[in-house]
């Protein structure tokens, strides 16, 4: 009987994990690490961040179903992209022109 229990637990892990991965997605916290002189010395500096892609998909794990283990954003790429950049800029002595765009005026 205790073999059997064993084989029934196993088969069920084995069931429940298999569901579980699919699909997944990540949150985009860029890191940057900014050292050296300040560069910028006070210059004007505008940030754009534009994501061209169709989808929020980055791939997929591939395998058997591979149209159902896709990895997408969980987050506003442009926008986490933006804060970094913007925050690194400013570090380094930039001072940031946010809107409207200097091509603009």
């Amino acid at each position: 009987m205790k073999p059997l229990l064993i084989a029934l637990y196993l088969s069920l892990s084995v069931l429940v994990a298999g569901c579980a991965v699919s699909p997944q997605t990540i949150t985009i916290v860029p890191q940057t690490n900014l050292s050296g002189p300040f560069y910028g010395q006070g210059r004007t500096l505008t940030i754009e961040v534009e994501d061209r892609r169709a989808s929020s998909v980055l791939g997929s794990r591939g395998g058997v179903y591979e149209s159902s283990s896709v990895i997408t954003i969980a987050n506003d790429i442009n926008a986490a992209l933006r804060l970094a950049a913007q925050s690194s800029a400013a570090q380094l002595g930039c001072l940031l022109y946010t809107s409207p765009s200097p091509r603009d005026s």
